[in-house]
C-alpha cells in the first residue's frame, strides 16, 4: 500500500487489495500506475487510506462513493490540522471585563487553540490598542496559529461565535480577512443603543484575520487599526442569521473610539426596560447589568 504525502492536497494514494492507485479527489477519476484512467464507474471491493497512525477502510461501490468519503476524510483532517488563535488587547484598567471575557470563550462550541492577553504596562497615556493588536497577531501566527480572532475584553459573543465564523471563512474559500457586515453598539450606562452596516470592511470586535496578513498598517497610536487593515488587506463580510456579538460600550478603563461617550450621536434607541438588550445578549446578561449600576 502506498501512502499519501499530504492528504490535504487533494491526491491520495490508494490500494484496492490488487495494485496501487491514486484517486484525485477534485476530479474523482483513479489512474493506475500505468497511468491509465480507469472508467469513472469501476467497482473496488475495498479502499484503505493511510492518515498518520491510522487505516480507515472505506467500503464502495463506484469511485464517486468513494470521493465523497475521502472528502469528508479530508475536511476533517483540516479541521484538526487548524491552529485557531484569540488575541486580546486591554491595559489592565478593567480587570472585571477580562474575566467576564475569559467565561464567553469557556462557552464557546469551537474552542481557540491559543489565547493571548496582551496586557503589558502601558509604555505612555497615549492609545495602544493598535499596538496591541499588532503585537497579539505577530506573536500568534509565530506560534503557529493559522487563524487569528479579534476578541473585545468587554464585548459579548454568543457560544457559536468561533464556530460561525469558522464555518464561513471555510465556505468563503479562507480569504484573509472575515468579519460581520451589522455592527451594534450599546452603552450600558444609559441604555442606549445603535448600529450600522458597511460591506468593504469590519469592526475589530468581529474580525478573523489570516495568517499572511498585512498587520502593520498604522501607528500604534492610531484608534482607526481596524479600518486601516480592512483597507490594506482583501477581505469578505458577511450577515449571520443571529445576532453573534454586541460591542458593550460603558466608560470603564481607556476607550478607542467615541462609543463609550454616552452622548455619541449615534446611539439613536433608548432602551430602558433592558428589552433590546436581553434579546440579543442571551447568557451571562446579567453581569452587564449589574456593571451598568
Amino acid at each position: 500500500m502506498q501512502e499519501s504525502n499530504n492528504i490535504s492536497s487533494g491526491l491520495l494514494k490508494c490500494t484496492d487489495g490488487m495494485r496501487p492507485f491514486e484517486l484525485n479527489i477534485s476530479t474523482g477519476k483513479v489512474t493506475r500506475a500505468n497511468a491509465t484512467p480507469l472508467p469513472q464507474q469501476t467497482g473496488f471491493r475495498y479502499w484503505t487510506v493511510r492518515m498518520k497512525k491510522n487505516h480507515i477502510y472505506c467500503d464502495s461501490k463506484s469511485v464517486k462513493e468513494a470521493t465523497k468519503k475521502f472528502q469528508r476524510m479530508i475536511d476533517e483532517a483540516k479541521k484538526k490540522q487548524l491552529r485557531i488563535g484569540i488575541v486580546i488587547p486591554t491595559r489592565g484598567d478593567r480587570p472585571q471585563f477580562i474575566e467576564q471575557a475569559k467565561r464567553l470563550l469557556a462557552a464557546q462550541t469551537r474552542q481557540p487553540d491559543e489565547l493571548l492577553v496582551v496586557d503589558y504596562k502601558p509604555k505612555s497615556e497615549s492609545k495602544d490598542l493598535a499596538e496591541r493588536h499588532k503585537h497579539g497577531l505577530t506573536e500568534l501566527f509565530a506560534r503557529g496559529c493559522h487563524i487569528v480572532f479579534l476578541w473585545e475584553d468587554d464585548d459579548w459573543y454568543h457560544p457559536q461565535y468561533i464556530e460561525t465564523m469558522l464555518k464561513k471563512w471555510e465556505e468563503l474559500e479562507r480569504p484573509v480577512l472575515l468579519g460581520l457586515s451589522s455592527t451594534t453598539y450599546y452603552h450600558i450606562g444609559v441604555r442606549k443603543y445603535g448600529g450600522w452596516k458597511e460591506q468593504k470592511r469590519a469592526c475589530a470586535f468581529h474580525t478573523l484575520v489570516k495568517n499572511g496578513a498585512v498587520i502593520d498598517v498604522c501607528a500604534d497610536d492610531a484608534i482607526d487599526f481596524d479600518r486601516k487593515l480592512w483597507h490594506a488587506n482583501v477581505g469578505i463580510t458577511f450577515e449571520p442569521e443571529i445576532n453573534l456579538c454586541l460591542g458593550i460600550k460603558h466608560g470603564v478603563g481607556m476607550a478607542g473610539g467615541n462609543g463609550h461617550n454616552a452622548k455619541w450621536r449615534s446611539y439613536t434607541h433608548q432602551d430602558q426596560e433592558w428589552k433590546f438588550f436581553d434579546s440579543i445578549v442571551t447568557s451571562e446578561n446579567q453581569f452587564y447589568k449589574n456593571i451598568s449600576r
